[in-house]
């Protein structure tokens, strides 16, 4: 009878590890997104303003933000990855409106010669730590609980385009990864 109890009471107590190590995991991952929520992104839209293709004899040129708080005291790394858009490519993404584009790009620098993108097809992400400077990236330690990072984007519209009038756009997805 004393044997019997026994090997009943080993797949219980497997069952009861087993569980413990599913709970440890799943602990585990909640405990990495509590880090990973700690931290907010927030974007601006990129502004070109009027295009005409007539009168439009320079590139337009604009640019915008994207900037990345975390809770302080941790200083944290992450990288900053821009899809291609609707083009489907970083050679030259484009803006629509209806069947009509306007091509653009986003860039890494002021000069507009590294393509904002995600690392591929020699385009650049955005390698930085929140609170330092570096990588073209501006850190600070702003009064509160954060600590920030600003990553700059800069675009350019070329000339010679002739698109129909009207409003055209582009979405671009932000990965940032921590």
């Amino acid at each position: 009878m004393d044997a019997m109890i026994k090997a009943i009471a080993k797949p219980e107590l497997w069952l009861r590890i087993w569980h413990c190590l599913v709970l440890f995991a799943l602990l585990a991952c909640v405990s990495g997104l509590a880090r990973a929520q700690d931290c907010t992104i927030a974007t601006q839209p990129i502004a070109f303003g009027t295009y005409d293709p007539i009168e439009t004899v320079t590139p337009l040129v604009s640019s915008t933000q994207l900037t990345v708080n975390c809770r302080k005291p941790n200083k944290v790394p992450f990288v900053a990855a821009l899809s291609t858009g609707s083009s489907g490519t970083y050679a030259q993404r484009h803006m629509e409106s209806g069947g009509s584009q306007l091509p653009y790009n986003l860039y890494r620098d002021a000069g507009l010669t590294v393509v904002f993108g995600d690392g591929s097809a020699g385009t650049q992400s955005a390698t930085c730590t929140t609170g330092i400077d570096g990588n073209g990236c501006t850190g600070s330690n702003p009064p509160g609980p954060d600590l920030r990072s600003i990553v700059p984007v800069f675009g350019r519209v070329p000339t010679n385009a002739d698109p129909v009038a009207g409003l055209h756009s582009d979405t671009i997805t932000v990965t940032v990864t921590f």
